[in-house]
């Protein structure tokens, strides 16, 4: 059979798990494999590992909150390399399920431009109580806005018009909006986003705080 990945997870609290991924194959085929390069998300302090342990069938072994894309690049001992991907996917454990569950739930939406933003914010919300159950960058917001209790856009300078339209859709579903703007948001230029209670963001601010006022918004359940 062609070299495939395998994970194995443990949810260790409310918001940390630890995971392992590595390769599957015959003999013949790990044998034939030089080292295994990870490439991890950006927020990794080491998004990018090089691991030789063949009796591990070169196991990689890490802790986060959240699941995320891992691009695996194989090197052979011949020179070659075989590129693979592995979904790290996170399930919370019957014991955590009900501090889970009594979190709020929201979804992050944001431009591929945001990632860094939305990735931080992302991980601050869920140190003050809050669960993204699901990070979306330029995907259809609306498909999954109804699975959570709210909705948390981030807006660059420019609001691209795919963003605008999901916005206005999730509005018009009652979703819960909260937004994170560049700058003041023009509602006579993009209606959609008129009457959404906004947070400014610059490159100076505390991602923290901003965190803290999202958290406290969903806390009450009330969104100006």
């Amino acid at each position: 059979m062609p070299l495939s990945t395998a994970q194995q997870t443990k949810q260790r609290s409310e918001t940390l798990w630890v995971w392992s991924v590595w390769l599957e194959g015959t003999d013949a085929e790990l044998n034939s494999v030089d080292h295994v390069t990870y490439y991890l998300h950006s927020t990794f302090p080491d998004p990018i590992v090089k691991v030789d342990d063949r009796e591990s069938g070169f196991r990689l072994d890490g802790r986060g909150w959240g699941g995320f894309l891992i691009r695996v690049s194989v090197t052979h001992r011949d020179g070659t390399t075989t590129e693979l991907e592995h979904q790290l996917e996170l399930e919370f454990e019957e014991s955590f399920l009900g501090a889970e569950q009594a979190q709020p739930r929201v979804i992050v939406t944001y431009p591929l431009s945001e990632s860094d933003l939305a990735n931080e914010l992302s991980a601050r919300l869920m140190q003050h109580g809050v669960s993204p159950v699901a990070s979306e960058a330029e995907v259809g917001l609306a498909q999954s806005a109804s699975a959570a209790d709210g909705v948390v856009a981030i807006l660059p300078n420019r609001v691209p018009l795919w963003l605008e339209e999901d916005i206005a859709e999730a509005k018009g579903m009652g979703v819960r909006l909260v937004a994170v703007a560049r700058k003041p948001v023009d509602s006579e230029r993009s209606p959609g986003l008129a009457g959404i209670r906004t947070f400014p963001i610059d490159d100076s601010a505390s991602v923290d705080a901003l965190a803290t006022d999202i958290a406290s918004t969903f806390a009450d359940e009330t969104v100006d």
